[in-house]
């Protein structure tokens, strides 16, 4: 369990400068929060914006200096992995300690205070120390790179950093400049020079170069954004070292449970040998066979790990490569079941060979090559048999193919796929990927063919090319990704910033949660919260049948004191045979309007969603006064009455709405006077075309107030109602009326005689 320790803070400017036992140089001077902080029309809520440097060493305690919004109060923080910890050293600078048994890798920090829990920042823990970026750093005047260490610095629009290092003839040096990974906004463009300013080597949209000295003598490292964006928030870590780099890794799926052999692609590996493909640069590189002991449960609160939204529900394991000289970066492997077969890349020494045999269940993984027709895998099948066919790629990090899929038997086209549409959580958690997936029934036993191709046709270096294509019977089922994204105020609100998870004593807080269903799976999902902070409870609530999104609402009693937990969300079907844990989502940085700006999304590290309770009242609050559930007829009208609750200054009419149930938006919003403590809201049953069984409702509703004398915007949740719909007694079926008696019919008279 992750500790948070708390010590005092003085409240006050942050120095520009910043002294202590090392020197941590000029301290970055963040402008971009104050412009941010305008934007804010929400409750005062911690925001972390920067770590500088934003890097920790294994066995050392660094000194890091904070930057961000509304951070008054803090005095602590807490990281995803527990081996790090933190403690107050003065003002905006804290100690970071990392003990001895941190894999290197990249956590989260996030500050705690009177505001509650900031949004995460992600920060290197690795070896060597980091020191900020000093002096002009120009070609005629470069910074000193550490011998070893690292540089943390941020561009200047237009700019570019130079830094010099020293090498040995025919020394191999891998340079890596991280941004991207560390949540800045940099795309990091990097080349070596000669002392005359003669272009040696570049990163040719790589993450690393590696270069090797042709002579004894200095050299510099020039670094620039791609785009010449420049200011604090395009800040960067660069290192020069002798560590290992790996292009690919083939297979880049596993089995979990198992000793898995692999080649790794790249350079720098001892003992490595000679391999016929090349990288981006036109370079040979290097191959090594490993075996990979892969555990039977990986988590995902470690190290490194896929970010991407829609990741949330995979099953991955990072990896890195380690040597004495450094640790390499990381790659993602897909955790599948069945075999795995190694796709060979086609060279000039080894041209395509005839279709591969694909096991089933199992996968094929390779690198996308500029084959439009697809790489052939065959595979036998049964009549009747579902199947699905999905490609591991983008959602992997592994880049932006555009996967596609087409099935064939005996030459005949069957089907085929591309990169889903559907975006579950919209511009503002956004969950598009390219990776295609095809589910399928067998008509007919035999074998059949699936061809696999990039339909951009472009060449892609090592990773960026990287796939796995896994076969195997469809499972309906889904993953979770939780958000603390507050409600949008109007029709023309695009702002996307960075948030924590904060619940205010005498609230309720919602989280916007999102269910990226599988195979088919389209029915009702339950939501419920474990390891609540104390005062804090959370009444389940469903995702509705056919629907992708549901909101959990977490409920902080009056009087509840501060405290910080990870909140294990989860999902499951109605008969609990299917479930899935929630991944945590934030915005990397803040855009005012996500349709012109460049607003990303990524997935928190950490096993769960962190969440901070704060001593401080809720400004507004919506209490139902039925605390039981509401048993009502099918087809009846209903009112439930909510109390209001105010502790600011509010001047207008609040507007309540109705959410939860299917067909709640069509409930007509209900005003309360500014000084109404009750209102009621009425339910028509029949309008709704409520069905029989159970149905979560809640309210909610925004005003603008002041607080702590700022004019902030304020939404309201009350705790879920359960409604109960009863079908309709039979009516009672009338008695039948008894027939009447027939008279009887009347003689014939008898003929005449003649």
């Amino acid at each position: 369990m992750n500790s948070v320790l708390s010590v005092s803070l003085r409240s006050g400017l942050a120095g520009a400068v910043v002294q202590s036992g090392k020197s941590l140089g000029l301290a970055l001077l963040w402008t971009a929060s104050s412009f941010s902080a305008a934007l804010a029309v929400d409750l005062p809520l911690v925001r972390l914006d920067s770590i500088l440097p934003a890097a920790a060493q294994v066995g050392a305690e660094v000194e890091v200096q904070i930057a961000g919004v509304d951070l008054e109060g803090v005095d602590a923080a807490w990281f995803s992995h527990p081996g790090l910890s933190a403690k107050l050293v003065k003002e905006k600078i804290f100690g970071i300690k990392a003990e001895p048994g941190v894999p290197e890798g990249v956590y989260d920090m996030r500050l705690v205070g009177t505001n509650g829990v900031s949004n995460p920042r992600a920060i290197y823990v690795g070896q060597g120390s980091t020191v900020p970026k000093a002096g002009e750093c120009s070609r005629e005047k470069p910074m000193d790179l550490p011998a070893k260490g690292a540089v943390q610095g941020a561009t200047v629009a237009g700019g570019r950093d130079h830094y010099r290092f020293q090498a040995r003839k025919g020394q191999r040096l891998t340079v890596r400049c991280q941004a991207r990974e560390l949540d800045s906004k940099m795309t990091p463009v990097f080349f070596v020079m000669d002392p005359t300013g003669r272009k040696l080597r570049g990163n040719e949209r790589c993450a690393f170069l590696d270069f090797e000295a042709p002579q004894d003598g200095a050299y510099l490292v020039a670094v620039q954004d791609l785009a010449f964006g420049g200011g604090p928030d395009f800040y960067y870590r660069l290192t020069v070292d002798e560590s290992p780099v790996l292009v690919a890794v083939l297979p880049s799926a596993v089995e979990a449970g198992k000793a898995n052999r692999l080649v790794l692609l790249g350079r720098g590996f001892k003992g490595g040998r000679p391999s016929a493909s090349k990288s981006a640069d036109g370079r040979s590189l290097e191959e090594l066979d490993i075996q990979l002991d892969v555990p039977a449960n990986p988590g995902t609160g470690g190290a490194d790990g896929p970010v991407a939204t829609a990741s949330s529900g995979l099953r991955t394991f990072s990896y890195r490569y380690r040597t004495e000289s450094g640790a390499s970066n990381p790659v993602e492997l897909a955790v599948v079941e069945g075999p795995v077969l190694s796709v060979k890349p086609v060279t000039e020494a080894a041209p395509a060979p005839g279709a591969a045999v694909l096991s089933f269940p199992g996968a094929a993984s390779g690198l996308f090559e500029k084959r439009l027709q697809g790489v052939p895998l065959d595979f036998e099948a049964k009549k009747g048999d579902v199947l699905v066919a999905e490609v591991f790629s983008q959602r992997l990090g592994f880049g932006s193919a555009n996967s596609f899929l087409r099935l064939t038997k005996d030459g005949t086209h069957l089907a085929e796929a591309y990169g889903p549409d559907l975006n579950a959580g919209g511009p503002r958690l956004s969950t598009l990927h390219n990776d295609a997936a095809l589910r399928f029934e067998v008509k007919e036993d035999g074998k059949h063919t699936l061809f696999l191709s990039d339909l951009s046709g472009v060449a892609r270096p090592g990773l960026g090319a990287a796939y796995s294509l896994v076969l195997r019977r469809a499972k309906p089922g889904f993953g979770l990704v939780a958000a603390t994204e507050p409600p949008i105020e109007k029709a023309d609100d695009r702002l996307l910033q960075p948030r924590g998870a904060v619940l205010r004593a005498g609230g309720t807080a919602a989280l916007r949660v999102l269910a990226l269903r599988t195979d088919g799976f389209d029915k009702e999902i339950l939501l419920s919260a474990e390891g609540l902070p104390a005062g804090v409870s959370c009444a389940p609530t469903r995702i509705p049948a056919g629907k992708n999104e549901g909101v959990l609402l977490l409920l902080t009693e009056a009087g509840a004191s501060r405290n910080v937990s990870q909140v294990r969300i989860t999902g499951r079907s109605e008969d609990g045979k299917i479930q899935s844990v929630a991944r945590g989502a934030t915005a990397r940085w803040v855009v005012p309007d996500y349709s012109t700006g460049v607003g990303e999304m990524r997935l928190t590290r950490g096993e769960g969603i962190v969440v901070a309770t704060s001593a401080t009242a809720a400004p507004l609050a919506l209490t139902p006064e039925a605390r039981e559930p509401m048993e009502v007829e099918a087809g009846a009208k209903v009112e439930v009455a909510l109390r209001v609750s105010r502790s600011a200054d509010f001047k207008e009419v609040l507007k309540i709405k109705t959410a939860g149930f299917a067909g709640a938006e069509t409930v007509k919003e209900v005003d309360a006077d500014a000084k109404a403590e009750h209102v009621k809201v009425a339910l028509d049953l029949a309008a709704l075309k409520l069905p029989p069984g159970s149905h979560t409702a809640y309210f909610t509703t925004q005003s603008k107030a002041k607080v702590s004398g700022r004019d902030v915007t304020i939404t309201a949740y009350s705790s879920p109602v359960q409604l109960v719909v009863r079908a309709p007694a039979p009516k009672p079926t009338p008695a039948p009326v008894p027939a009447p008696a027939k008279e009887p019919a009347a003689a014939t008279p008898a003929p005449a005689a003649k």
